[in-house]
């Protein structure tokens, strides 16, 4: 076991929730947020919104949620470091390459829970297990259950391989070259939408992220998803501590967008994957009848 998993003490708090609905109204992400409440118990959660909508969401007055505002700029198709220099933008002091504001909400958002993680949850001497998670495509059934004895961080698995999802391979070659992608092909897919760990790992991880995001800024500001390449490379190469992979039909997280053999049961609000009613489940919106009675559920 490494030195830093011996130093992380059993977290006694409840399991801590980071998301992101930036650029999204109530409305787009209802599923996300009525199965939170409907269905777990103890986790927390803190959703980063962008602060146009703030007035929208403060008709939701849940004690387990708290709401961030944040003036995210989203990237327009044409950008300044097309025509300027990032040093010269740096140095005249028109760009903070650290400011989760001016990369796509996709990469942005790693750096917003990092910050907000050393600021604000771990300085007041809490150490929760925390889970980063998409929105608009999450649905709960129940609180996410904690780590296993010996498991620091847990990956969702797609069912498919890197070298078989060229976008994926594409986003892993950008940010670290073609033999690295060349090595990684061989595993399957991870989604960066769910990713557990204890809180330093946690904050490891995203160090690591947000560090590959800053060293490649001028290309990752021009495209979005890139940080579904960092994580890649992470999972596989990032040193992290005791990890583990959930399966696409686990019980504990089910990752649905690349799927075969996928059967769909329906028990009162419950969704059966394969037989198994997973906690978390993610992408569901990929399949016609799945969205069709999520959607219909959580109306």
């Amino acid at each position: 076991m490494s030195s830093l998993s011996q130093d992380i003490p059993p977290s006694r708090e409840p399991l801590h929730i980071l998301s992101c609905a930036i650029g999204y109204s109530p409305d787009r992400i209802q599923e996300f947020l009525k199965s939170f409440i409907r269905h777990t118990e103890h986790a927390e959660m803190t959703l980063f919104i962008h602060k146009k909508h703030a007035d929208d969401y403060e008709s939701i007055n849940h004690p387990r949620i708290t709401f961030r505002a944040v003036d995210h700029r989203i990237p327009k198709k044409q950008h300044i470091e097309e025509i300027i220099p990032d040093f010269f933008l740096t140095l005249l002091g028109l760009r903070n390459k650290t400011d989760a504001r001016f990369y796509p909400v996709m990469c942005g958002r790693h750096f917003y829970y990092a910050e907000y993680l050393k600021k604000e949850v771990f300085q007041e001497g809490k150490c929760p297990t925390v889970m980063l998670t998409d929105s608009r495509d999450v649905v709960f059934q129940r609180d996410p259950e904690p780590l296993a004895e010996g498991v620091d961080v847990e990956f969702a698995l797609e069912d498919s391989l890197i070298r078989d999802e060229k976008k994926n391979r594409k986003w892993i070659a950008g940010l670290f070259g073609d033999e690295v992608a060349s090595e990684l092909e061989q595993y399957p897919v991870s989604c960066a939408g769910t990713t557990l760990a204890r809180g330093p790992v946690m904050l490891d991880y995203l160090a690591k992220m947000t560090g590959t995001l800053l060293r490649n800024r001028p290309l990752v500001c021009r495209r979005t998803c890139y940080d579904q390449g960092s994580h890649n490379q992470i999972v596989r190469k990032g040193n992290l501590p005791n990890p583990t992979y959930n399966d696409p039909f686990s019980e504990r997280i089910a990752t649905l967008a690349v799927t075969e053999d996928l059967k769909v049961n329906f028990e009162g609000d419950k969704i059966l994957i394969n037989g198994k009613a997973p906690a978390v489940i993610h992408q569901w919106d990929r399949h016609p009848e799945l969205a069709e009675f999520v959607t219909r559920t959580y109306a």
